[in-house]
């Protein structure tokens, strides 16, 4: 019945891109509108890496792990530009089906032109290493009653907008690991049936190097991994004082614990990155002679090195970071 109602719901979501793209063209309008936030465009755009902007996909399905962004426009449904039209928003999130999926929800600037940029509703799935998919379906509501620019009243009269999310996550069908103990920023299926030793095998990162994650395969089989370095915007512009690096692995659960090594620079400290949270990585171990952390974890997770103490999430500035004795 799953399979059917996603099935039902890729159509449903192709029918509804093709229909809106003939309205809407592939570019962003940066001039001569509005900033008042008059509604949520309901289809989603990808960030392209290659280009360095944001460009619409009409693919109703997205991988787990990746984020899909959906423009903030006014009435004539051109992308808002001005930051005091979305300054001080915070969007609330409330999920029917597989809301766990969900790494976080944010509004976000963005590069939409060559010398433009916008603001969207910014969605991060979670990474994962199963080759199985499901729906994610939901609500996002973004509000906004102070300051001197304000969100356009709805029907109801309150002054927000809604977007309601229906996406299937998935991984496409993906070939097998060129080379099983490297680990690249392009998602496998790696087989470790094939793998004769499994007691401590050692994976390396193509994006990161000098990373290492040690850790037994007795169970594990099949995995689809990837990892890589892509700097994440959000942490950084939330603390803007430091100079970070970033280490960004799928999610996969090994099932046993390994021992993860991340090259660092004396001094620095380590945090875990966790639906969008920032947390210090209990008992990190910085190696000196090696010039990295060593700490277990059965997870390929997501971390953050920097060069200086960061605010924790929920927590007070004394917390102390993994660092060096």
């Amino acid at each position: 019945m799953k399979k059917l109602v996603s099935v039902m719901l890729a159509a449903a979501m192709l029918l509804n891109l093709a229909t809106v793209s003939l309205a809407v063209v592939d570019t962003f309008d940066l001039a001569g509108h509005s900033a008042i936030v008059h509604h949520i465009r309901p289809y989603y755009y990808k960030f392209s890496k290659d280009d360095n902007v944001m460009k619409k996909t009409r693919n109703p399905n997205i991988d787990y792990g990746d984020t899909i962004y959906f423009p903030l426009v006014d009435e004539n449904d051109r992308v808002i530009c001005e930051e005091d039209a979305v300054k001080g928003v915070s969007p609330k999130a409330e999920w029917e089906q597989n809301g766990e999926m969900v790494s976080s929800v944010a509004v976000v600037r963005k590069k939409v032109a060559t010398s433009g940029f916008g603001y969207f509703l910014a969605i991060t799935l979670k990474g994962n290493s199963t080759t199985e998919g499901d729906d994610l379906f939901g609500e996002v509501t973004i509000r906004k009653s102070s300051g001197d620019y304000k969100f356009a009243k709805n029907s109801e009269g309150k002054r927000q907008v809604k977007l309601n999310v229906e996406v299937y996550v998935c991984y496409e069908l993906r070939d097998e690991a060129p080379d099983l103990n490297v680990v690249t920023e392009d998602i496998y299926l790696y087989n470790f049936k094939k793998v004769d030793d499994i007691t401590d095998f050692e994976l390396t990162f193509e994006e990161f190097e000098d990373a290492t994650f040690t850790v037994g395969l007795r169970g594990v089989g099949k995995m689809l991994l990837c990892a890589d370095s892509e700097f994440n915007d959000a942490v950084a512009d939330a603390n803007d004082f430091a100079s970070l690096e970033f280490f960004n692995g799928n999610g996969a659960d090994f099932y046993h614990r390994g021992e993860m090594f991340l090259p660092a620079e004396p001094g620095s400290f380590l945090y875990e990155l966790k639906d969008g949270n920032l947390s210090v990585v209990q008992g990190a171990v910085y190696d000196e002679g090696m010039e990295g952390f060593y700490f277990e974890t059965r997870y390929l997770g997501s971390y953050v090195i920097s060069d200086r103490k960061l605010n924790v999430y929920g927590e007070a500035d004394e917390i102390e970071a993994a660092e060096i004795p």
